[in-house]
């Protein structure tokens, strides 16, 4: 995700250069977010692709309240079926955000699958897609 209070830098103690990084609010991929992927992948030999969501992101929240203006409602409608979804199968109010953005992130994998080149590399074994939640309040990564 885009947040700020999000650097994978930090998170995963890495030094500059190490990481390759394509950020958006809400963790959503889309063709220009996939083609940075593919470049990363293709070009730069990026063996791991890590899908990294957070708790209390206000893109997610915004998807559940259901409104937003501009091209921030583009980001919303990529997020609105993982925000159905987790209506459907959460257990209380409280943990439809929690679910909402799992499922996001879960959405954000399928979505990168699409590609040819990203889908060809993980069946030769030359690359792993995984997903992620990075919790804002404890600093913890919890690997989907």
């Amino acid at each position: 995700c885009s947040d700020s209070r999000v650097p994978p830098e930090l998170i995963f103690n890495s030094s500059l250069g190490e990481i390759f990084t394509v950020r958006t609010a809400g963790n959503v991929v889309a063709d220009f977010e996939t083609g940075s992927v593919e470049y990363g992948v293709d070009h730069l030999g990026t063996p791991l692709v890590v899908v990294m969501g957070h708790t209390k992101c206000g893109a997610v929240a915004g998807a559940i309240e259901g409104h937003a203006e501009g091209h921030v409602e583009d980001i919303i409608k990529d997020i609105s079926p993982s925000v159905e979804k987790a209506k459907q199968n959460a257990k209380s109010n409280g943990q439809i955000a929690t679910l909402s953005e799992t499922y996001n992130v879960q959405n954000s994998i399928e979505n990168l699958r699409k590609s040819e080149i990203l889908s060809k590399a993980e069946q030769d074994g030359k690359i792993k897609i995984v997903g992620a939640l990075y919790d804002i309040t404890t600093g913890e990564v919890r690997f989907l």
